[in-house]
This record gives C-alpha cells, sequence and structure tokens, in this order.
C-alpha cells in the first residue's frame, strides 16, 4: 500500500477534525473544563488545522489500516494552551475511523479513500462496500497462500469454495466501478444481493460496467 496514500488520508482526516469546533467540543465536554480553556483549545485546533504535514503526524499516537477502515489515534491533550498544562491532562487519544477500499490495480495495492474535497456519501452502501472489503481481503489471502489448493485457502478463511471463488472474481472489478460504489454513485438496482449473485461476472471491465448497469 503506497505510504502517500496512507499519509493523505490521515492528514485530510485530522485537517477536518481539527477545523471543526463542534466536534472538538464534544471531545472535552464530558470533562471539567473551564468555558475559557474550552474556547481556547477549540482556538488552537482550528489554527493547527492549517499546520504543515510534519504537524499533524507528531499528533498522530497510532494508525491501524483494517481491510474496511482506518483508525487514527488522535493527541487531543497537545490541543491545550501552554498555560492550561493540566486542563486536559486526562484526555485520552481520540479515534478518528475511516472507511476504506482496497483495491489492486497490477501489483499496486491503493487506498480508496473519501473525494479531496470531503463531499457528503449520502447514497453509499455499506453491505455493498462490506462485500467488496471482504473481496480484496480474499484476494489478500490467495495471494499469500500460494503453496495451498485454494479449497483449503477458503475453508481457512470460513468460506465455501464457490463463494470464496466469487469473491475473488468481484477482486477483480474495475478501480472506476470500485470507486463508484465507495462514493455512492452506483446504480439505483445494484446492491450487495445482486453483486454477490453475479457468478458469471465478465473479466473486462468494459463488459463489468455494462453488466452492472454503469453505461
Amino acid at each position: 500500500m503506497p505510504a502517500h496514500d496512507l499519509e493523505r488520508l490521515v492528514i485530510g482526516c485530522v485537517q477536518d477534525f481539527l477545523g471543526d469546533g463542534r466536534q472538538v467540543h464534544n471531545v472535552f465536554a464530558a470533562l471539567d473544563v473551564d468555558s475559557a480553556v474550552l474556547t481556547a483549545i477549540i482556538a488552537q485546533a482550528a489554527v493547527r488545522a492549517n499546520d504543515p504535514a510534519p504537524t499533524f503526524r507528531s499528533l498522530t499516537t497510532r494508525i491501524d489500516v483494517h481491510n474496511d477502515r482506518v483508525d487514527i489515534l488522535v493527541n487531543v491533550g497537545s490541543l491545550e494552551p501552554p498555560t492550561q498544562a493540566a486542563a486536559t491532562a486526562s484526555v485520552a487519544p481520540h479515534l478518528l475511523s475511516v472507511p476504506i477500499i482496497r483495491i489492486r490495480r497490477g501489483k499496486e495495492v491503493r487506498l480508496i479513500i473519501p473525494a479531496a474535497d470531503g463531499a457528503p456519501q449520502q447514497d453509499a452502501d455499506p453491505a455493498l462496500i462490506k462485500l467488496l472489503a471482504a473481496s480484496f481481503a480474499a484476494r489478500d489471502a490467495a495471494d499469500a497462500a500460494t503453496d495451498q489448493p485454494l479449497v483449503e485457502v477458503a475453508r481457512t478463511q470460513g468460506y465455501s469454495l464457490d463463494y470464496f471463488s466469487l469473491l475473488l472474481r468481484l477482486s477483480m472489478l474495475a478501480p472506476d466501478i470500485v470507486e463508484a460504489i465507495h462514493d455512492g454513485r452506483q446504480p439505483l438496482a445494484l446492491n450487495r444481493q445482486r453483486l454477490a449473485r453475479m457468478t458469471k461476472l465478465p473479466i473486462e471491465w468494459a463488459a463489468q460496467r455494462t453488466a452492472l448497469g454503469f453505461i
């Protein structure tokens, strides 16, 4: 997975969080923080939203990449003004969890991440996204077990051979189809049930677009 994809995702998410005064307020709302201190924290967060990339890396305490999401722990305690050193000492790192899809383009694995403009994905189908995430996880498992029969790999992953084979075929969807599903731009008739029944899904990308109703 290219490091620049992950860095771009992390920086974008931390920027969005810091620039959203309501989110920052909610993190500290349950604590006994003086209103003046809270106002200063929100102002400090807004300023740091424009910091250079190295600063964002210093704000994150942990980054975990899963098949369907990236979890980012943000050191929100560092947002306190220097004069209020003890005010946020008990604040635990704040978790930002971002849905993703990992797709293959040749031998390279790429992250499909939310649009750079932060546009809402109102029509995204979580069940479809989860199915695609499972398909790429199946491909990873198959690639990592080249010395095992496919039926054994399927059994290890908890699938029948037929369903595992379907997941492998779905992992070869055209990248633009995967991106459209992640962004919620798939045809209205395309849902998880329909895609999971596509046992004869074409290999050619152009034929896939036709079969799934994209053209």
